[in-house]
């Protein structure tokens, strides 16, 4: 622009009365805004792949689910049948599963205000 008015008044002096200014924090994207449509949609297609996986899971996990597909009525069922290991370890890995949730549960919203405040 300035060189363009250079052009068009040659000889003449000009010089910029204010100069510009600079924006304090970007006008987009709004980087709480996109923070919480991540989360939002994450929750969404996590809760959507677990309802369709469930839907198309063919396994019997109890008496309803039997009766689902057979119309014979049930005389008996069989109690899983776990050794102290595999409860140990199924203790272990559910323990594992709560802190991994906690961990993200606490951590996602530290970490998008964190993001938040240093723009």
């Amino acid at each position: 622009m300035a060189t363009d008015l250079a052009k068009r008044q040659q000889g003449e002096q000009f010089s910029v009365i204010d100069p510009p200014s600079l924006p304090q924090r970007a006008y987009w994207p709004n980087p709480l805004e996109f923070s919480l449509a991540g989360l939002a949609g994450g929750l969404i297609l996590s809760l959507a792949w677990v309802i369709l996986k469930e839907a198309a899971d063919p396994r019997v996990r109890n008496e309803d689910d039997m009766q689902q597909w057979n119309t014979a009525k049930v005389i008996a069922a069989i109690p899983p049948l776990q050794t102290q290991a595999e409860e140990k370890q199924s203790s272990r890995l559910r323990g594992l599963e709560i802190l991994a949730a906690s961990a993200m549960a606490a951590v996602i919203p530290v970490m998008t205000v964190v993001a938040y405040l240093r723009h």
